[in-house]
């Protein structure tokens, strides 16, 4: 959702480093508390690249999202 809204308020830039720190925490092989909290810690990282502050729950989203695509791959 945070996407459809901001993506005219962020550089191209800003969220492919964006969706990469997200991939990395979705090949981490890591368990749910450990993802919600690198979750936390990249929304505090990118918290001003658009209007509306970037939320632990919009990462958690963009997580989600990249691993459902994976799967229908």
């Amino acid at each position: 959702m945070w996407r459809t809204i901001e993506r005219h308020n962020v550089s191209s830039v800003d969220f492919l480093l964006l969706e990469n720190r997200a991939n990395e925490v979705l090949k981490g092989k890591m368990t749910l508390d450990r993802v919600v909290a690198e979750a936390k810690d990249i929304a505090k990282q990118f918290a001003g690249i658009g209007v509306k502050p970037l939320a632990p729950e919009d990462v958690m989203g963009l997580i989600f999202s990249m691993a459902a695509h994976s799967e229908a791959l």
